[in-house]
């Protein structure tokens, strides 16, 4: 049988292309171990390089005890409440893709947020929080976007490198910005909407954040919350 040369380049090109993330839809049962598999859907722990995914029904906290692990993109969808992924006990977590917040909204509600200040009863809220503890170490890698999240850095290594950033970010100037439900309402002063809020707390005395090779802060809201003469940021 003759084949025809186009079909047979068009194929071999096919076999050619990288191949898609793969990606992992988090759904805890009794614990919250990253290296649980039982933990995941479908099950079995994510592989190097593979996406990971948060629904309504896996917003339960995710902790990753001493392990090493490289994820692609993180993906929370809009009905997603807040929620958080803890490093702990010397853990290092590599990110290389995209934070993707569809949760991420200005709320009608009367309490502030006390990561972006006051919003005239408003806040900002349904947002996700990667909290690095005490010897452990995130670092943000190749094109890694951390978007709207809250990364609290408690005595640990941050470390964005590569073409990495803290998000887009937008200023926050006066005027006004709907809420969830369309309503106008007083945007915050002196802080930035749609970017990374980098914490460093009170319990992080030797903490370390780092933006090395191409990285930027971008328009990054980093607070800085009583730390110690031992804390850096590059």
């Amino acid at each position: 049988m003759k084949r025809h040369p186009r079909i047979a380049a068009s194929f071999l090109s096919l076999l050619l292309l990288p191949a898609a993330s793969a990606s992992s839809l988090w759904n805890p049962g009794t614990d919250a171990s990253f290296d649980n598999p039982a933990n995941w859907f479908p099950g079995g722990v994510p592989a190097d390089g593979s996406d990971l995914v948060f629904d309504s029904a896996s917003s339960a906290a995710l902790r990753v005890n001493g392990a090493n692990h490289t994820v692609a993109n993180l993906t929370f969808s809009s009905n997603v409440a807040s929620t958080s992924i803890t490093l702990e006990n010397a853990a290092t977590l590599t990110l290389t893709g995209i934070v993707t917040d569809n949760a991420y909204k200005i709320l009608n509600t009367p309490a502030d947020d006390p990561y972006l200040g006051s919003l005239s009863a408003s806040a900002y809220n349904r947002r996700q929080t990667l909290r690095v503890n005490s010897g452990s170490t995130l670092v943000l890698d190749a094109s890694a976007n951390t978007g709207v999240l809250i990364i609290e850095n408690n005595g640990s290594t941050v470390a964005y490198r590569g073409n990495s950033s803290a998000g887009g970010g937008q200023p926050a100037v006066n005027g006004s910005v709907p809420d969830a439900n369309g309503t106008p309402i007083t945007r915050v002063l002196n802080k930035h909407i749609n970017a990374t809020t980098l914490l460093n707390t009170a319990a992080g005395d030797d903490a370390l954040l780092l933006f090395t090779d191409n990285a930027t802060a971008a328009s990054a809201n980093i607070i800085n919350t009583g730390i110690g003469a031992n804390a850096t940021i590059l």
